[in-house]
């Protein structure tokens, strides 16, 4: 019987063998789904809120805007979700040649190369069949019991060591924990020095404390004061980024904040407009963090201030602010050298000193040769051993504080406040920076303190008159030698001060005072609003009383070198 031509078309497809062909892919006009667009919206969430907890506020706000705005484009304009979607697969394609680099390359130096060395050492092979190096052959006598049946398969497995063998791996378990333990330890320092690489940091610097060094926010001096928080995070990171240098100690980078601005190793100043004028007397003021403004604005610092007062008495001034956090006098001197033997010479130097001067005595120890307040930190940033560590101080704790430099882990644990938190009780459970006993050789320190003090105000006097121009000297005033008002309590004993053996040191150097000092230390006696956010540092009220009192005493200064350019 005849068919038609249709239909032996169709029974020859019923007889022929499936079609195995593969299923088409999407075609390039596709969107991806509306949990895709979710999922990729939740993991850049995730990275926002650990660039936040990893304090770069800016990068997370960034990273929120973009994902907002992808987000909502990706969910209603198809075009830009498949503008998305190619350029994500792009990424994944050149971060998975990347990361296959890096992470096989940490696996290998970290894990393989030491685990290779050792077992060259131990003269093991980990692929050997099983058999004595000294075998004739790989024979290998059969099992008493029968073999168990494979639990991987087409894989080699270790038969049971024969009797008077010996197991050539042994600790299998310990040896994979170390492992794992020892990729987490470099996948944390990796991401911490990538963090590092990013903020700035090289090997040329030493860092301090990631915890913000506004100790005391809720202190009642800063009560008026809300932008302190903010502030004392830029002090921070300024602080945290400062630089080694073999002649001064260390160095400020430049600086550009909201509240905290460096340049060239100077803080932003007031600037009155007759300081562009050619006639303006140029006053350098040099000192420690607390003529720096440590939790004071720029232009709300004690030169700043003073630039005030000079141009509301008609005397052009050109204020420079070249103090330093935790300079010593010493070191004051000698960056003021360095200043005027390249070229930078003021008409007067105005030095503001007094309590580093104590300070270093009490973390170095008592000694009677110019020293830093840092010189400690120095020395074991360098690996010079140069000074003694208190007691139980020892070698592991330096190795935690090392690892805590560095390591990702860490800095998060202290922005949850898992790690230390200076915000979370009113007085923080500070490690005490200072050597030994505070009350031992109390009059001691403070007659070093003075006498060390007096031989830098030697020093600058005599570079004062070789180069012509005036120099003063001021002993500031802190918690331990100011009448104390209400709500400055808890200044007292901050950041582990000893109250008395403070205070019988501060009274010691001042009755040794070099002669022609101006001593300042009751300069604050005059005001009954609280000060003092610690034992040192002052509000920005305490800066503009403390530049009155700076001015009152220069200021007759400032009128002659005014009448001598008339």
């Amino acid at each position: 019987m005849s068919t038609s031509v249709t239909e032996s078309t169709r029974a020859g497809r019923e007889d022929a063998p499936p079609d195995w062909s593969p299923v088409p892919e999407r075609g390039a006009g596709g969107e991806p789904s509306r949990l895709k667009i979710l999922w990729r919206a939740l993991a850049a969430g995730v990275l926002v809120v650990a660039l936040w907890l990893l304090g770069h506020e800016p990068g997370a706000v960034i990273l929120l805007t973009l994902l907002v705005a992808v987000t909502t484009l990706s969910a209603t304009v198809p075009a830009v979700a498949r503008a998305v979607e190619r350029g994500e697969g792009v990424v994944q394609a050149v971060a998975g040649r990347g990361l296959r680099f890096v992470l096989l390359g940490v696996l290998q130096l970290v894990i393989f190369t030491p685990v290779s060395l050792v077992l060259r050492l131990l003269r093991h092979d980990p692929l050997a069949l099983g058999s004595a190096p000294d075998d004739a052959s790989f024979w290998r006598p059969a099992p008493a019991k029968p073999r168990p049946l494979h639990r991987r398969l087409y894989t080699y497995e270790r038969v049971p060591v024969a009797a008077g063998g010996r197991d050539r791996m042994p600790l299998h378990r310990l040896r994979t924990a170390l492992g794992v333990i020892a990729l987490l330890l470099a996948l944390d320092i990796g991401v911490g020095a990538a963090i590092d690489a990013i903020d700035g940091d090289s090997p040329g610097q030493f860092t301090g404390s990631l915890s913000s060094q506004l100790l005391y926010p809720d202190a009642e001096a800063g009560r008026q004061e809300p932008w302190r928080h903010d502030l004392g995070w830029e002090i921070t990171r300024l602080w945290d980024v400062k630089r080694y240098h073999p002649y001064l100690g260390w160095t400020l980078p430049d600086y550009a904040g909201r509240y905290v601005h460096v340049k060239d190793g100077a803080r932003r100043t007031y600037e009155p407009a007759a300081a562009a004028a050619g006639d303006a007397i140029d006053v350098y003021f040099l000192g420690g963090s607390a003529l720096f403004g440590w939790f004071q604005r720029d232009l709300h610092t004690i030169p700043s201030e003073f630039a005030r007062l000079a141009e509301a008495d008609g005397i052009p001034v050109r204020v420079v602010n070249y103090a330093r956090p935790a300079y010593a006098n010493w070191q004051e001197s000698l960056l003021l050298q360095d200043l005027v033997t390249g070229g930078n010479k003021p008409d007067l130097a105005l030095f503001y000193d007094g309590v580093n001067e104590l300070v270093s005595q009490f973390t170095q120890g008592v000694h009677d040769e110019p020293d830093t307040t840092l010189t400690r930190q120095i020395a074991d940033e360098l690996g010079l051993g140069t000074t003694r560590r208190p007691e139980g101080d020892t070698g592991l704790g330096g190795l935690t504080d090392a690892w805590a430099k560095v390591s990702a882990v860490h800095r998060a644990g202290e922005r949850l406040g898992i790690v230390s938190d200076p915000n979370a009780a009113e007085v923080p459970v500070l490690v005490s920076p200072w050597l030994g006993d505070q009350t031992e050789n109390v009059r001691l320190r403070g007659r070093d303190a003075a006498s060390i003090y007096a031989r830098g105000v030697d020093v600058t006097r005599r570079l004062a008159r070789s180069y012509g121009f005036g120099v003063d000297f001021f002993w500031q005033p802190f918690v331990y030698s100011k009448r104390r008002v209400k709500g400055e309590e808890q200044a007292v004993g901050s950041l582990g001060t000893d109250p008395e053996a403070w205070t019988a040191a501060s009274d010691a150097a001042r009755s040794n005072l070099a002669p022609g000092v101006v001593d300042l230390s009751t300069a604050l006696d005059g005001t009954d609003d609280p000060v003092l956010y610690d034992f040192v540092h002052t509000n920005e009220l305490g800066a503009r009383v403390m530049a009155e009192a700076i001015y009152r005493g220069v200021r007759p200064q400032l009128l002659e070198l005014a009448r001598e350019r008339r």
